[in-house]
């Protein structure tokens, strides 16, 4: 697959790989890690630099320490469809307060660069 993902200058997010494992960390401790407006921008940004880039298998994690929670993506299966496009299969789990929910999906690369959710 060849990348056109935008490169996006994070500001208040970290984005860390170390072997098969990529790690996303809120970047704000002066403010308690808190949600600001620009963030989901840098989030979905991550999220698509670890879809066009992770090995199927490769956990992609972030995680707010302060907040106890954590959210995993790990791509299970890329497959290219007819009509050319890459798509992967993943898993996705969350951890909030301890509760653990689990999601399947795939999302597909657009010919723009960005990746959609297809389920």
């Amino acid at each position: 697959m060849s990348s056109k993902v935008p490169r996006v200058d994070l500001t208040t997010l970290l984005y860390e790989t170390e072997g098969r494992v990529a790690r996303i960390t809120l970047d704000r401790p002066e403010r308690g890690n808190g949600i600001v407006p620009r963030m989901p921008v840098e989030l979905a940004a991550c999220v698509e630099r670890a879809l066009e880039h992770a090995d199927d298998g490769q956990d992609i994690v972030w995680d707010n320490p302060d907040r106890h929670a954590r959210y995993e993506v790990t791509p299970t299966k890329t497959y290219q469809q007819n009509d050319g496009r890459y798509c992967r299969e993943y898993t996705s789990s969350a951890i909030v307060n301890g509760r653990e929910q689990t999601v399947y999906g795939t999302a597909c690369r657009q010919p723009d660069g960005s990746w959609e959710l297809q389920s």
